[in-house]
């Protein structure tokens, strides 16, 4: 891992961790979700529980293409 790598891991961690707390302060206690190839790897920087799932996407993408299978039938 090169120093610029772990700039840019940091600088992301904190802004998601930004983000977070201002919607906290905004809507009070929020469920956190994270999905995609590296949730895990960036929920592990983050101070706050977050539910990750780097399939939550395909997932849904796949539960709509069954639904819309079944119109067709």
């Amino acid at each position: 891992v090169t120093s610029m790598q772990t700039g840019v891991d940091f600088g992301l961690s904190f802004e998601i961790q930004g983000f977070i707390q201002k919607y906290f302060t905004n809507f009070g206690q929020i469920k956190v979700i994270m999905t995609g190839g590296d949730a895990e790897y960036l929920a592990s920087m983050i101070k706050y529980e977050i539910f990750v799932n780097p399939d939550l996407v395909l997932i849904g993408l796949n539960k709509i293409l069954i639904y819309n299978a079944k119109l067709l039938d």
